[in-house]
């Protein structure tokens, strides 16, 4: 029994040694100390401290910078905040010239800058060069745009039928329109297509429907 109890001492002590021992949460944070961040109180303060602005200060009267509209006593500060303008208030232009109230209103935004050259600045530029629109086409025009249209609707497209006649594709649309079973492959190929899509960009065109019906009830 003498010889039995050291060995079994040996043993355990081997076996600890072999077993990785798993820290404390005591000993990890005193390991790895803990980070600041932004989020400190301190570091929060001094972010948010700013600097009064200059009509709250109140000069002292060693103060050699004071000027005239200074308050030199107790006064009331009326910083309202900015709101839309009220229906009870007359704008400048159509006050009388001996009204009091062009007195108290602030002055009117001066007009704009004008360059060197004494002209105002361009207005921008049109999205499409302006034209003339032309009236040439006949009824027999028409006519033959429709038979064209008829007869091969994948050539003659709007496009090709409005560049041989010199009009808009808008205007063939009017007066020759596709038919049911051109519409109804247009249709088909639409449905196609969307198959395709992943939730993604089914949800992104769902949600664009939905910002254009807003629009038209003005949401």
């Amino acid at each position: 029994m003498a010889l039995q109890r050291p060995l079994s001492s040996a043993l355990l002590l081997l076996h600890l040694h072999s077993v990785p021992l798993q820290p404390s949460p005591a000993l990890t944070l005193l390991l790895h100390p803990t980070r600041r961040h932004e989020s400190s109180a301190r570091r929060t303060k001094k972010k948010l401290h700013v600097a009064p602005a200059s009509i709250f200060e109140k000069p002292s009267s060693s103060s050699s910078t004071t000027t005239t509209n200074s308050p030199t006593g107790d006064h009331i500060l009326y910083t309202p905040p900015p709101a839309a303008p009220s229906v009870y208030h007359t704008p400048t232009p159509f006050l009388p010239l001996t009204d009091i109230r062009r007195t108290l209103y602030p002055p009117a935004a001066p007009p704009p800058v004008e360059s060197q050259e004494g002209e105002c600045k361009k207005p921008l530029p049109a999205v499409r060069a302006p034209y003339e629109k032309k009236y040439h086409l006949t009824p027999a025009d028409v006519q033959e745009m429709r038979a064209l249209r008829a007869q091969d609707e994948t050539t003659w497209t709007r496009e090709r039928l409005a560049e041989k006649f010199g009009c808009s594709p808008y205007f063939v649309g009017i007066v020759a329109g596709a038919s049911e079973a051109w519409k109804e492959q247009g249709r088909s190929r639409l449905e196609a297509v969307k198959a395709r899509w992943g939730a993604r960009r089914r949800d992104a065109r769902e949600e664009r429907i939905k910002r254009k019906e807003g629009w038209l009830r003005d949401e």
